[in-house]
């Protein structure tokens, strides 16, 4: 996978997008896009975590969408899942 990041001048925004790289066909498919902060892969590198629209995702490399987490009434400036996947730690400003 990598990441391309592209500077939205409109918006003043930085716009990222996700793609997936696969090494037996050598295609390239887009994964995600929108993303407004970090990007985390899980331990065993099927699931990305991500920051979009105001909240925290993730989405697994073999699923067609996404699954919102966690969605705070502050923004998420930034996050950490612990290795197993199962707690979140996030820091938002008051």
């Amino acid at each position: 996978a990598y990441l391309v990041q592209r500077a939205n001048l409109d918006k003043q925004i930085w716009e990222k997008t996700v793609f997936l790289f696969d090494h037996e066909t050598g295609a390239t498919l887009q994964f995600m896009q929108d993303l407004e902060g970090e990007l985390s892969w899980s331990r065993d590198s099927r699931t990305i975590w991500f920051l979009a629209k105001g909240a925290l995702w993730k989405k697994s490399i073999d699923s067609e969408s996404a699954e919102k987490i966690y969605e705070p009434t502050e923004k998420i400036e930034s996050y950490a899942i612990s290795p197993d996947g199962t707690k979140l730690a996030y820091v938002t400003k008051l």
